[in-house]
């Protein structure tokens, strides 16, 4: 059995309306922003923010030195952060150890290679 159906009347022509335009903001201005922002609780240091490093590699001696220095100072803050893991709370020893062993290992292998850098530069 086929079901009947009304016939429905046509839909009058909808008004078509424009949504308005967002402004745009410079990714610079979303940048500083986010950076604003303040660190976690359990964080002792604050981390340097990406925004500090320029997303293209660096070409001179110069810029090497400076995003080098920067990024001692993040490892820096993730030594003074493991550090005081015992202390952070609502995480259990099980997850805190794991990260421990995590974190030392990859220290460990990085420590490693900068040695080797080193060593080779060194050894001329």
């Amino acid at each position: 059995m086929a079901a009947k159906t009304k016939p429905r009347p046509a839909r009058a022509a909808a008004k078509v309306t424009i949504a308005p335009k967002k402004k745009v903001t410079p990714a610079l201005a979303r940048a500083s922003t986010a950076t604003a922002k303040a660190p976690p609780p359990t964080s002792k240091a604050p981390l340097a923010s990406t925004a500090e490093l320029p997303r293209t590699p660096p070409a001179t001696a110069e810029e090497y030195l400076m995003h080098i220095g920067v990024l001692g100072k993040r490892v820096e803050g993730h030594v003074a952060f493991m550090s005081a893991v015992e202390r952070l709370s609502g995480t259990s020893a099980e997850a805190k150890n794991k990260a421990l062993s995590l974190f030392y290992q990859r220290l460990v292998a990085m420590e490693l290679e900068l040695g080797r850098v080193r060593e080779e530069l060194e050894l001329g």
